[in-house]
């Protein structure tokens, strides 16, 4: 099988929306530090799983644990952004 480390961008939801953090491709290293401001972090990422098939998912990686803020955001702004 095919299969290659992986690529993935974290996002940051934070009051004014959606920020893109760090970022991980094949060719590049963009490292960031995530906003004192944010209350969740989702990160998306993409793999191959074979020469002709991308797999993608994304996942929370934190939150300040406040739900009602979290899902109040998420009615303004939407889910994590699925693209890198």
């Amino acid at each position: 099988m095919y299969t290659t480390q992986g690529e993935f961008t974290e996002w940051h939801l934070r009051p004014s929306g959606w920020e893109r953090g760090t970022e991980v491709t094949d060719s590049s290293r963009n490292y960031k530090d995530a906003p004192d401001d944010r209350v969740m972090t989702c990160k998306y990422s993409e793999h191959m799983t074979s020469t002709l098939s991308i797999n993608s998912n994304c996942d929370i990686q934190w939150t300040n644990g406040n739900e009602v803020i979290i899902e109040h955001l998420k009615n303004l702004y939407g889910a994590c952004p699925f693209k890198l």
